[in-house]
């Protein structure tokens, strides 16, 4: 009489292992006593059982199978069998790998700690140890500004990560706190920062620092320029220093997409012949977009040194800061871009019109095709105390606006309801309901 010895899956969290015989057994049976090279295995008779040292083949049944719970650590083991009486058999010992069967004590979560706000930021959870099993739910619950649901990822059948996957609506600050349904270990509450901000520098640093050794609030470098010296004042602000039309494009990664907002400081400290500051706020090879201001002129719309519009605005006093801001976005025709731009003389507070056509529509395709941001300067040369100097820049995504209902009514028919918001920027809003 012979035996032969093979396994196949069974439920997730055991392994069935058949003894078969060349024949009926005999009067007596056979006894088939299983063993494991990992000590911490169990056998049981049936899936789910109680353990055993060893099963029984009754006599005249050729046949039985015994089941495998993997225990302590995951990998490759030996699977061996014995006989009572003693047979010959094949297929013993069998190479068994115990990957995803040991039991999961704890998990972990990993992932970003923070991102871009309207974002998807995505977390792993993973068991431990590696490839353990565990038969139930781990629930993320979050708190903070962020309307969100708790997550729950679940396990069954397999070992492996899960993800929870979630897009930070605004800026803020989310903690996320862990809890399970099988008695794991929770990990400690993880916190994600979301940020509207892709650039802030208010350009701190030793008067005479270049600009290319200098590195923004965010972290960001910045480009080589481009021609003269573009320097720190050490007051928070930069100028060119040295003759040469000059730019210096940041490093941020940037937005990929439309709508966005550049602000900046724009102060004259004195009057210099012929010079000129320009935000670059797109750029792209052989392509610029940026708001220009010329001493003697004012501030007016340019592309690639063309003026987009004709009209200007004289600009600020000498010695007195205006707060710049560029608002890029689509039009309600996709054909076209709205550019529209804004000073403020109380650091930002509120906001009047630079120019006196306000959005400026532009033909979208006609733009450059990369949101690129960084001072440009022409003309005559200023000092660390003379002439046209920028600071405090933000690239940032456009705040949502703040709305007020400003009209409404029912229509004739009495099932429709038109509601006017206006924003605090002028621009309106007309929702109806019905």
């Amino acid at each position: 009489m012979a035996a032969c010895f093979w396994c196949s899956p069974d439920a997730p969290e055991s392994t069935a292992f058949t003894v078969t015989l060349d024949q009926p057994a005999s009067t007596g049976g056979v006894t088939v006593a299983p063993a494991s090279t990992n000590g911490s295995d169990t056998f049981q008779a049936g899936s789910g059982g109680s353990n055993v040292s060893s099963v029984a083949i009754p006599a005249g049944s050729t046949s039985v199978t015994f089941y495998l719970t993997p225990g302590g650590t995951a990998g490759n083991r030996s699977i061996s069998i014995t006989t009572s009486p003693s047979l010959s058999y094949s297929g013993s010992p069998i190479t068994y790998d115990g990957i995803g069967m040991s039991t999961a004590t704890g998990y972990t979560v990993t992932g970003p700690s923070g991102g871009h706000q309207k974002q998807a930021a995505t977390w792993t959870v993973t068991l431990t140890p590696p490839g353990s099993t565990f038969f139930g739910t781990v629930t993320a619950t979050p708190s903070g500004g962020q309307l969100f649901s708790p997550f729950t990822t679940t396990w069954a059948t397999e070992p492996g990560p899960k993800t929870l996957t979630f897009t930070p609506v605004d800026a803020d600050t989310i903690t996320w706190t862990f809890t399970n349904s099988g008695g794991l270990t929770n990990p400690s509450p993880e916190t994600y920062v979301s940020t509207a901000v892709y650039l802030q520098d208010t350009f701190q640093g030793t008067a005479g620092t270049q600009l290319q050794s200098h590195t923004s609030d965010t972290g960001s470098s910045w480009a080589t320029p481009t021609g003269g010296n573009i320097e720190l004042d050490g007051n928070g602000k930069v100028y060119l220093e040295s003759t040469g039309d000059s730019y210096s494009l940041s490093n941020a990664t940037m937005p990929t997409a439309l709508p966005f907002e550049v602000q900046y400081d724009f102060t004259r400290l004195s009057a210099v012949s012929s010079a000129i500051a320009d935000v670059i706020f797109m750029s792209s090879i052989g392509n610029q977009t940026y708001l220009r201001y010329q001493e003697g002129g004012g501030f007016v719309l340019c592309q690639n040194g063309t003026n987009l519009a004709s009209g200007w605005n004289a600009g600020p006093a000498v010695g007195v800061t205006w707060r710049i801001k560029i608002d890029v976005q689509p039009n309600s025709n996709p054909q076209y871009t709205d550019i529209h731009t804004y000073y403020s003389t109380d650091g930002g507070n509120s906001w009047s019109n630079i120019l006196p056509i306000n959005p400026f529509v532009v033909l979208a395709t006609s733009l450059p095709s990369s949101i690129n941001v960084g001072p440009y300067f022409q003309g005559n040369p200023s000092t660390a105390t003379t002439g046209i100097h920028l600071g405090n820049l933000v690239v940032q995504d456009m705040p949502d606006p703040t709305v007020q209902i400003s009209n409404g009514y029912v229509g004739l028919s009495g099932k429709t309801m038109t509601i006017y918001f206006e924003s605090l920027s002028g621009r309106g809003l007309r929702i109806t309901i019905g």
